[in-house]
């Protein structure tokens, strides 16, 4: 999958959820300027981190066809999020 379009997935997710930078670096084990430096591109997640932030964000990888709907014989991955959370984050902590 392309860095900036998963770290901008990743961004618009944080936003339509209210979950800040901030809240994210605490929820995954990472200095809050970690996370700001893979929203600039001068960084990228390791692996475990990004598992972490894709459970934090209830955000799926899943392997689907990308060209135009007809079956590709090497799909690509994609992440899969429902934007609209069951339980609303607020400062990156579910709300009652």
């Amino acid at each position: 999958m392309n860095q900036h379009l998963l770290i901008e997935t990743i961004r618009r997710v944080m936003h339509a959820r209210g979950c800040t930078g901030t809240a994210l670096a605490a929820a995954v084990g990472v200095h809050e300027n970690t996370v700001y430096a893979w929203f600039r591109g001068t960084s990228s997640p390791r692996l475990d981190i990004l598992l972490n932030v894709l459970r934090f964000l209830d955000l799926r990888m899943e392997l689907l066809p990308v060209d135009g709907g007809r079956r590709s014989a090497t799909p690509k991955p994609i992440l899969t999020a429902d934007v609209e959370p069951a339980t609303p984050l607020q400062n990156g902590a579910p709300t009652a």
